[in-house]
């Protein structure tokens, strides 16, 4: 019997959520069933592709991402995707893009005459999938609509609140919609097997405190808005240090912040790192203050890392871990709060251990064989069943 083929597209390979997700599933899928490929859209940002396994092939296509909005690169990356989809022949296409680049690749699908079963992940509960919409939100939805609909294309919803999202934004049953809870390598992320670490592979001191955020440097994710509290935090706790772990548009701007704000002796910036079990296993607290998440893997590796957290208090963080249990969860203008709690978690060891213990606790029914199971299961429904819903 022949390997059933299957390939990933996505935007690029750098060091984030919607990646980590995918890479579990390159590497940990059968091998002796599955034949699985990953397409990045963009070729210059591929930092996770040493953690890819032998056995899982990388196409980049020929565009770097500051030529993709120009005609010759969206001509490069078209013809690209047609010639990748005609030489593998997938049996399934499954796609991690959204708004105009999830209908150019139900375009390139339509164009190579290619007849897999097309799934499509919604990873987010912001842009433009939140309640109110503007009118280019509502292009953005219709354009989606079409592109579904060009290829009968089956959607995958990270989390409650995303499929509760996606049954109001794309309500017809002829859209099939299937809940898969975003999983973690709970033995990769695990104090107990992350050992010989020190805060000083860091060029932290093995007596300041360690608080860690790690998310791109864009603007949802609010690092100037943390710097504003951390400045609170500092004339309490001169010694603390805030580690940012991630790349992003805005490292320029929050570099400068923090030295107009005094403070590039508490703070420091990693960049997008790989090695995140590493940094979460000499932190104190992993804090998370975004604006929208669609799920929050993060938040799981932190629990699962044993650290408390301070968080905002999204909708989608309050389905993993209630607010005082696992985690605090606070709103994102409660900047006083933000302060006292932090302070108070570095200060009261028995507060700080209590918290920690509950999350480890949640964090354990995020197992990613659990999610990569539910995956397959569904790509072999969808490959002998062509029709019916949810």
């Amino acid at each position: 019997m022949s390997k059933i083929k299957i390939i990933h597209v996505i935007y690029s390979f750098e060091v984030g959520g919607i990646e980590s997700v995918v890479l579990e599933m390159l590497n940990n899928f059968d091998k002796n069933k599955f034949e699985c490929h990953v397409i990045t859209i963009t070729n210059d940002n591929l930092r996770m592709h040493g953690l890819l396994k032998d056995d899982v092939v990388l196409h980049a296509l020929p565009v770097g991402s500051r030529n993709l909005k120009t005609v010759s690169g969206i001509f490069k990356c078209f013809i690209g995707l047609c010639t990748m989809f005609s030489k593998i022949k997938p049996d399934i296409i499954h796609a991690h893009l959204s708004a105009f680049a999830l209908l150019f690749i139900a375009l390139t699908i339509k164009f190579s005459n290619n007849y897999a079963v097309n799934v499509r992940s919604i990873h987010t509960a912001g842009l433009f999938y939140k309640r109110d919409k503007t009118f280019v939100d509502k292009i953005k939805i219709s354009l989606e609509k079409l592109a579904m609909s060009l290829v009968n294309m089956k959607i995958i919803c990270v989390s409650k609140l995303v499929y509760k999202n996606a049954i109001r934004d794309f309500p017809s049953k002829n859209i099939q919609k299937r809940l898969i809870l975003n999983g973690i390598d709970l033995n990769r992320f695990s104090p107990e097997r992350v050992k010989n670490v020190s805060k000083k592979d860091f060029s932290i001191h093995e007596t300041s405190p360690v608080v860690s955020y790690v998310a791109r440097l864009s603007q949802e994710k609010n690092h100037s808005e943390l710097l504003d509290i951390w400045f609170e935090v500092v004339t309490t706790l001169p010694d603390a240090i805030l580690v940012f772990a991630g790349d992003g548009p805005l490292l320029n701007m929050l570099k400068l912040k923090v030295d107009k704000l005094g403070l590039n002796n508490n703070v420091l910036f990693l960049g997008a790192i790989t090695n995140v079990p590493e940094l979460l296993r000499i932190s104190d607290i992993g804090v998370f203050v975004s604006s929208y998440e669609g799920f929050g893997l993060v938040l799981i590796e932190y629990l699962a890392m044993r650290l408390p957290v301070v968080a905002t208090d999204l909708e989608a963080f309050q389905d993993i871990v209630k607010d005082g249990e696992g985690a605090f969860l606070i709103p994102i203008h409660e900047k006083e709060k933000y302060v006292q709690t932090i302070i108070s978690l570095l200060r009261d060891p028995e507060l700080k251990n209590s918290i920690s213990n509950n999350g480890y606790l949640q964090s354990q029914k995020y197992f990613a064989k659990e999610m990569i199971a539910k995956h397959k299961a569904f790509y072999l429904e969808l490959l002998f069943r062509t029709s019916g819903d949810d």
